[in-house]
């Protein structure tokens, strides 16, 4: 195993599960409990699917922040070179400038940290280049 990775029974389990459902074109419901390794297991089973059949050159796989971090440069260091990842998120996640407006002629701000936040959120807004809430350091 690569250092700083550990073998997980679990995980390579969950693995040849997913990777059956891919080969024989079934669905597989798995459930897997905290620290298993649930987002490596499913992109090894099913994207070296297609790695192996070269479908990867210019794919994307639609994941959640933390598996980008670790999980993602692994498979992309190991076993997928060309893998090509674009994070999605809800618009509940990104700013809403009408909302922010609509809120500036408001008096519905409490107490001097409500003020506070709403002015730094101001501020941010003009400097933010997505909106991605994620982005607010505080």
């Amino acid at each position: 195993m690569t250092a700083g990775y550990e073998h997980r029974p679990a995980q390579l389990e969950m693995a040849e599960l997913v990777h059956d459902a891919f080969q024989s074109h079934r669905h597989a419901i798995v459930e897997a409990g905290t620290g298993t390794g649930k987002n490596a297991g499913v992109f090894v089973a099913g994207d070296l699917q297609r790695a192996a059949r070269g479908d990867f050159h210019g794919d994307k796989i639609a994941c959640k922040n933390s598996c980008t971090k670790k999980d993602v440069p692994f498979l992309q260091k190991y076993f997928a070179p060309n893998l090509k990842v674009a994070v999605m998120k809800g618009r509940s996640n990104f700013l809403c400038k009408a909302k922010l407006h609509q809120m500036a002629d408001q008096p519905m701000l409490r107490g001097m940290e409500e003020m506070d936040s709403f002015r730094q959120i101001r501020e941010w807004s003009k400097l933010t280049e997505t909106g991605d809430r994620a982005s607010l350091r505080f």
